[in-house]
């Protein structure tokens, strides 16, 4: 993949983008044209920008318009919709388990039934988040068909 950025001073986004692991292809004042390997995610976060390995990342979440992917230790902006990045990461372990969250399942530690057929799931990080009624069947067979057969 390639990203073309605007810049008013190439060379330390130059030396930003290297730091990150980007290649440059095109060294021209007015803009960075960088490489980006397809398996990483170029998440924004204020104006940092960063690729991101699909495997570092907890859950995705929709909010309004954008959509954000939360690791161990920040949220980042993607350009991406929710239903894409579960299609393109589902081998990694990525199942949506409501309207506005797709979640990995490697990061789960703990399942707690709820009322009304619905699920929270807890995370390495201590977040909580809802599976359900519309999402539960599907999560329950990838949870008992993958490493975690505790449903």
């Amino acid at each position: 993949m390639r990203i073309k950025i605007l810049t008013k001073n190439p060379i330390d986004d130059k030396n930003i983008l290297n730091a990150n692991h980007f290649s440059i292809v095109d060294k021209n004042e007015t803009h960075l044209l960088i490489n980006c390997s397809d398996n990483m995610i170029i998440g924004k976060n204020n104006s940092e920008m960063k690729p991101i390995n699909p495997r570092e990342v907890l859950f995705v979440e929709s909010y309004g318009n954008d959509v954000f992917c939360q690791t161990i230790n920040q949220k980042y902006k993607i350009n991406s919709r929710l239903y894409e990045y579960e299609e393109k990461y589902r081998d990694l372990g990525f199942i949506q388990i409501n309207k506005s969250y797709v979640l990995n399942i490697n990061y789960i530690t703990t399942i707690y039934p709820l009322l009304n057929m619905r699920y929270i799931v807890r995370l390495t990080n201590d977040e909580e988040l809802i599976v359900t009624r519309t999402y539960l069947k599907s999560f329950k067979e990838r949870i008992k068909g993958g490493t975690h057969g505790i449903l």
